[in-house]
């Protein structure tokens, strides 16, 4: 299992108990599974999904995956927000 960790400059989000964590990055779409290679990579503005059902929105952030955790440095997060989850492709473009 994955934790999320979301840092930003109002407020901070921790989840546990994650499945799979889906982010667009600037080299295309990111699928993060329990015991990804570690990682750091800028991700782009916009959905980031985990668990196929729950989403929040970032601004151009810095990712890092280290065994199990996957921690974003952001400036905005928006959570608890509704959208289709099927136009996500469109949304992060």
């Amino acid at each position: 299992m994955l934790n999320l960790n979301i840092f930003g400059f109002e407020n901070n989000f921790s989840f546990n108990n994650i499945l799979k964590i889906y982010v667009m990055s600037f080299y295309g779409e990111l699928c993060i599974y329990p015991n990804h290679s570690p990682l750091l990579v800028y991700v782009k503005s916009g959905i980031v999904l985990y668990d196929n059902k729950k989403q929040f929105f970032i601004s151009k952030s810095l990712l890092e995956i280290k065994k199990n955790i996957v921690t974003v440095f952001t400036d905005i997060i928006k959570y608890d927000f509704n959208i289709n989850i099927f136009s996500i492709k469109f949304f992060c473009k």
